[in-house]
């Protein structure tokens, strides 16, 4: 499955606790093709906005291991039943 969403890497902001944004090239310009900030309604805590940021900028690199898993080769029944979950999940993750 190919992830369908900002085909870029995702950053997550130094300044803001809770703004993760991809960058593209223009040109020769980096430019900020999407971002999106976790706004804090006071019941969540700062260091949750972090990990929610940081799971956000590493989607991409998560569903392109989960795509390697998928195709490794074995016999092993462990291995086969971790990529079945592999495959759900990133079908989950892939359908909109």
């Amino acid at each position: 499955m190919e992830f369908k969403g900002t085909k870029t890497k995702w950053i997550k902001s130094k300044n803001s606790i809770g703004f993760v944004y991809a960058e593209k090239l223009d040109g020769n310009t980096k430019v900020n093709a999407f971002s999106l900030n976790i706004n804090n309604d006071g019941r969540i805590s700062n260091e949750e906005i972090k990990a929610n940021a940081l799971l956000i900028s590493k989607s991409p690199e998560l569903l392109d291991m989960l795509n390697e898993l998928t195709n490794i080769k074995s016999h092993s029944f462990i291995l086969d039943e971790l990529q079945e979950k592999a495959k759900q999940l990133i079908k989950e993750a892939t359908t909109i």
